[in-house]
């Protein structure tokens, strides 16, 4: 490592740029602050800095299943100027087909609320008025099914108070 480059410490993300280097020591500085004095510290502390690569963005068109039988599911992929919605259906060969909004469903998770959040999990893993330890906070479970988007993972691990009248 050399003056000038752009360095990270081991365990850090942010980038700095190296200003000395000297008997194993190499002194840095955050890019993005002034706050900071340069700071002088062993050379195994540090590693090249790596510009984050940008992720793929994660396809989210929503599934849709039909309401007739046999149910069948697809892929919204657009909706047609007589306001039908387009689906790639599943299967081999896929084939496109279009549907009234009445005669399809969205597929979402299982989800359930509790007195202060929702969550998705498995049917039947709770039930309503089950009182759930999570994190640090008591929750009463108070609807079932929500169909919720977006709605955290209920930990793998739980605690289920159970009460006893008294």
């Amino acid at each position: 490592m050399k003056v000038g480059d752009i360095v990270r410490l081991k365990h850090g993300q942010m980038p700095m740029r190296i200003h000395k280097v000297q008997q194993g020591r190499i002194w840095a500085m955050y890019l993005h602050t002034v706050c900071y004095p340069a700071q002088g510290r062993p050379q195994g502390d540090f590693v090249p800095y790596e510009t984050p690569k940008e992720k793929a963005p994660i396809m989210t068109n929503p599934i849709f299943q039909t309401l007739a039988e046999p149910t069948r599911y697809g892929t919204q992929i657009a909706t047609d100027s007589q306001g039908r919605i387009v689906l790639e259906m599943k299967g081999t060969p896929s084939t496109v087909e279009a549907f009234e909004p009445s005669a399809i469903k969205e597929v979402k998770p299982y989800t359930i609320n509790t007195n202060s959040a929702a969550f998705t999990t498995t049917e039947g893993r709770v039930k309503i008025g089950d009182l759930l330890v999570i994190g640090d906070k008591i929750q009463r479970v108070t609807k079932l099914d929500t169909e919720a988007n977006n709605a955290p993972m209920l930990p793998e691990k739980l605690h289920r108070l159970v009460t006893v009248e008294v």
